[in-house]
């Protein structure tokens, strides 16, 4: 039992405290609408800045980044997405900072921008910059949660979408981002929350949905540390899918349509690690078109590798599109559906090609 719990703990913290994707103590718990216990429009908050490293031009050599200061609106960004495209905004882990403008996870932006031809925005929001461990990184990551820093970023995201819809608005001659169902929000374990509660904070702005919320294995809570009301849930977007690949993400089914990958990990810690970032590589695989996935009722599901710019499957009615490019199936609301990666790990990995590398999330 010592040992099982050294390893979960060893590979959480690998996880959060060195850039890897987001850990189990972030969020998911139950409980109100934020909305009804304070209002986000009134809240002042002080702290590290939130980042947002986009992408928006198809000769663009590296992100741009627009970062946040005191609390305000990033200077430029609404200009700089206001060109005519829609929008995808990803949070990843909550332990991992984008400030490298190259690299591997530019390059999966740069390929999600030209398969999506939306704009596309990763966003950095750590309580801190600076690198925390043990008992201080627990401490930053529960603060997350008690000092609303969760609210803030999803307010702030918020508003940002609420900028460029209202640039476009005020310009009815010419084509740009004027409705919600133009935007898609994707997060990482933590960053699954955050882009959940920024899908809620827009919609109770503006009674429009956003087309897709994207769960990819939301992290879940421990009992001792504070958990967000919920953040995850039908009706937060057009189409709520969640992706589940570990024991690390919450194992409940909670959106409109659940998907839950099966993978045989070789040791204890890829139970933790390898597994619970095994939802993010599909993230990169299927946004950037490289892969198609269908996840099956009953069965194990369909891996397409595909050249760029094809057509996706149809999928049967047994079968559900994986991913970002996913759409709201009515008779598809309420259903789980599996994939399978056993014996067809290495087709999965020659679709990711160089990103099925563990730098893409230590490039800081």
């Amino acid at each position: 039992m010592m040992f099982f719990l050294y390893n979960f703990f060893v590979a959480l913290f690998l996880n959060e405290c060195n850039g890897a994707p987001g850990g189990i103590f972030g969020g998911g718990g139950s409980g109100k609408r934020s909305l009804k216990e304070f209002n986000v429009d009134d809240f002042k908050y002080s702290g590290d800045p939130v980042t947002f490293a986009c992408v928006t031009m198809e000769d663009q050599h590296g992100f741009d980044f627009f970062k946040s200061e005191n609390g305000s609106m990033p200077t430029n960004l609404t200009e700089q997405l206001d060109n005519g495209r829609s929008l995808s905004l990803f949070f990843h882990g909550v332990g991992n900072i984008v400030s490298f403008k190259y690299g591997l996870l530019f390059g999966f932006a740069q390929e999600w921008f030209s398969e999506s031809e939306n704009n596309i925005c990763v966003v950095s929001y750590a309580y801190t910059t600076k690198l925390s461990i043990g008992l201080q990184f627990i401490s930053n990551l529960n603060k997350m949660v008690t000092t609303k820093r969760l609210e803030f970023v999803a307010r702030l995201a918020r508003d940002v979408v609420l900028g460029v819809r209202q640039k476009c608005l005020a310009t009815p001659e010419r084509q740009c981002l004027r409705h919600l169902s133009q935007v898609d929000v994707s997060g990482f374990s933590f960053g699954a929350h955050v882009a959940g509660r920024t899908c809620e904070y827009l919609e109770d702005k503006t009674g429009e949905k956003v087309r897709m919320l994207l769960a990819l294995d939301p992290s879940k809570t421990p009992l001792f540390m504070r958990k967000p009301s919920k953040t995850i849930k039908k009706g937060h977007a057009d189409y709520v899918q969640v992706i589940h690949t570990s024991i690390v993400g919450i194992s409940d089914p909670i959106g409109d349509t659940d998907i839950f990958v099966k993978y045989t990990a070789e040791s204890l810690s890829e139970t933790f690690n390898d597994k619970h970032s095994l939802a993010f590589y599909i993230h990169v695989a299927t946004a950037t078109k490289r892969l198609y996935l269908l996840g099956e009722e009953n069965g194990n599901g369909t891996l397409v590798r595909r050249g760029r710019n094809a057509e996706y499957p149809e999928p049967k009615s047994n079968e559900c599109l994986v991913g970002i490019y996913g759409k709201r199936i009515e008779g598809n609301v309420g259903r789980e559906f599996v994939v399978s990666l056993k014996n067809r790990t290495d087709l999965f990995q020659q679709s990711l090609d160089r990103y099925h590398n563990h730098w893409i999330f230590f490039e800081r």
